[in-house]
């Protein structure tokens, strides 16, 4: 009997090391050093607890002006973070949304914590503001749409 029991707990073992070093497929995200997420991929790669950065990638905070958007990276200059501006945050009422310039074609989305859209609507001008009072307290996901180029920002609601 403890060699069927010695048996099975060294393929059980077996079993576990293999699980552990097998192939994982999956959806990975990469944030910018505000927590926003920039970037989404779907990768197969095979998982080595021991070597969790197989191609070198460390955990490492992008550098300053370094920007990533819709998969891919852009030149910083081109659209800089800062020709968006999100204000007050966290907010009650009302957020503002203030552009360096107006562009045609922009138009922004609100998520909630669920994924589901609150609010859409298209910007014209530098500025615009929406109104959250309607909304309850908590954190949303604003993506804007600035010069063909996605923008996300987190907005609290008080």
């Amino acid at each position: 009997m403890k060699k069927i029991t010695l048996t099975c707990i060294a393929v059980a073992g077996i079993f576990a090391a293999y699980a552990q070093t097998s192939q994982r497929c999956g959806i990975y995200y990469d944030y910018d050093a505000t927590g926003n997420r920039v970037k989404r991929y779907y990768d197969c790669k095979l998982f080595d607890p021991a070597n969790p950065y197989p191609d070198g990638i460390t955990n490492q905070q992008p550098q300053a002006g370094a920007r990533m958007a819709g998969g891919s990276n852009e030149d910083a200059s081109s659209t800089d973070a800062s020709s968006i501006v999100v204000y007050p945050n966290p907010t009650h009422d009302a957020l503002h949304i203030k552009f360096s310039e107006a562009a045609p074609h922009t138009h922004f989305h609100l998520y909630d914590g669920k994924g589901g859209i609150v609010q859409a609507g298209n910007i014209s001008g530098q500025e615009y503001s929406c109104n959250l009072g309607a909304l309850a307290p908590g954190l949303y996901h604003l993506h804007i749409l600035y010069k063909g180029k996605p923008h996300s920002f987190k907005v609290t609601k008080l």
